[in-house]
């Protein structure tokens, strides 16, 4: 795993869910610009860089897919079966860009869907 500024590396995304997940669920997640301080917003840029994709960890299908748009993750097929609430749920995203900066980087949110 590289921990040179904007170098490609793999991010481990962990979420207990609050609710349940229903067969067929989607997870989303949204991401914050990797330097909002860029005053020209057409020059923001992405965590993501082009060549995303995931793997599940625990709970999660091995089918998942992923597709970023618009600053969000998009995880289809993320639920073959439902999954109850307060269940740990895991899984890696390759093409994440590292931080700009050490610390905290807030802004990022996850939420499911059908």
């Amino acid at each position: 795993m590289s921990k040179i500024v904007g170098e490609s590396t793999v991010l481990q995304v962990r979420f207990k869910t609050e609710h349940t997940i229903p067969a067929g669920g989607f997870v989303f997640v949204g991401f914050p610009k990797w330097n909002p301080e860029n005053p020209i917003k057409s020059q923001q840029k992405t965590y993501i860089q082009g060549s995303e994709s995931c793997v599940p960890i625990f709970t999660l299908s091995e089918r998942l897919t992923c597709d970023f748009k618009d600053d969000y993750l998009i995880v289809s097929d993320a639920a073959p079966v439902k999954i109850n609430g307060g269940v740990q749920n895991g899984f890696d995203i390759s093409g994440f860009k590292n931080p700009i900066q050490t610390g905290y980087t807030h802004g990022f949110t996850i939420y499911t869907a059908m």
